[in-house]
């Protein structure tokens, strides 16, 4: 037997249900929160709770790292080059 006729076979064997791509009906919602251990969570609550808050010493020192990165950059570099990290250069006006 060909492919051609396994294939034509399973086709009308399946019947139409087969046929038919999945409805919204078949697909579970996608708009519930998370679930972790039976908890709901709505989305990034919990990153939100795990992460410090961005104005801890360690943002302030990765934050001055990236700074004096910028100044050695400007310094090694042709002018006009930009710099790797220049979200944290202060906003000029």
């Amino acid at each position: 037997m060909s492919r051609l006729a396994i294939l034509a076979a399973f086709v009308l064997l399946a019947g139409p249900a087969a046929a038919q791509a999945p409805t919204a009906m078949d697909r579970p919602p996608t708009t519930s929160p998370s679930s972790l251990g039976g908890r709901q969570f709505p989305s990034g609550e919990v990153e939100r709770q795990l992460r410090p808050p961005a104005d801890t010493a360690a943002a302030e020192r990765d934050r001055r790292q990236l700074q004096e990165l910028n100044a050695l950059s400007r310094e090694l570099t042709p002018p006009g080059t930009p710099v790797p990290a220049p979200h944290v250069e202060p906003r000029q006006r």
